[in-house]
């Protein structure tokens, strides 16, 4: 593989965060847990720093994109985009991709959720040579489209549909299979295979984890109105299929990509339609494999 430009995609640390709120983080956070944030934010950026050295030494030119901040555009034109941190990371950035760049997950620090990352930072020298050797693999893990408002957005794991507000009743009609119903529930989640061995897989009913290479989406009413016997509670959306839902809801109600409750979490109240699709382009990952 030849490489000369990467975008090392990067996560906001938790003591970053906290940064933004407060200068005085000793009133805020216990002693210890200000102790691990800030372990946690060493080690990020010290994997983040041996990144850099290692493509510096191969001549490799690479720019970063920090997460908060990100744009299309950063993830246009690269021949590898490097996703440094964890799943969060690996999320969110998988917004932005919308060509078949290969995207290898390195997990900054060990104590990060890393489920969706393909290497710790300790294995990434070894990672690039074997990319430079083309003694690698290419997995193409399919995503959730949403379509509203003249916005056409992806999701790598699901699109939750529901309220804002956990205590509150969302209320929507699904149009399926050439059927349609209306329902009360707690929301819904449409997944992905990569998506379905979180969320997903943890609602009652569900039909578990399938594969992140699978052609197809899944569905699943959440705590739903059992004796009005919905027929729409759960199904399968196909590459040709969709599933539409208009908002019944007159305040509260919300679209949330990659389960974000900011900026990709949108209003959805009456008046509003979301069609959701199995997204034409998927994630082109990194897979290497043990040797």
């Amino acid at each position: 593989m030849r490489i000369r430009k990467v975008l090392l995609s990067t996560k906001k640390t938790a003591l970053e965060h906290f940064k933004e709120h407060s200068d005085f983080l000793e009133d805020i956070l216990p002693a210890r847990e200000l102790r691990e944030i800030r372990i946690a934010h060493e080690a990020h950026y010290a994997t983040l720093d041996s990144i850099r050295r290692s493509l510096a030494d191969h001549g490799i030119d690479f720019a970063r994109s920090y997460m908060p901040y990100s744009e299309y555009e950063d993830f246009e034109g690269k021949d590898l985009i490097i996703c440094v941190g964890g799943d969060g990371t690996v999320l969110n950035s998988s917004q932005y991709i919308r060509d078949r760049t290969p995207v290898l997950a390195v997990r900054s620090d060990k104590k990060s959720v890393g489920a969706l990352c393909e290497i710790d930072a300790s294995e990434f020298e070894v990672a690039l040579n074997r990319l430079l050797m083309d003694d690698f693999k290419l997995e193409e893990w399919s995503r959730v489209e949403g379509r509203f408002r003249n916005k056409r957005l992806l999701a790598l794991n699901e699109i939750y549909v529901g309220t804002r507000h956990s205590p509150s009743m969302a209320r929507y009609e699904l149009s399926f299979g050439g059927k349609r119903e209306w329902q009360m529930s707690s929301g819904l989640v449409i997944s992905s295979g990569t998506g379905s061995s979180g969320w997903y897989r943890n609602i009652p009913g569900s039909q578990g984890k399938f594969p992140r290479t699978a052609k197809e989406l899944r569905f699943m009413v959440r705590e739903h109105n059992i004796a009005a016997k919905y027929k729409l509670t759960r199904g399968t959306i196909r590459p040709d299929g969709k599933l539409v839902i208009r908002s019944k809801m007159n305040i509260d109600g919300a679209i949330s990509f990659d389960g974000d409750a900011g900026k990709r979490m949108f209003d959805f109240n009456r008046g509003d339609t979301l069609e959701v699709r199995l997204a034409q382009l998927p994630m082109c990952v990194v897979k290497l494999g043990r040797r």
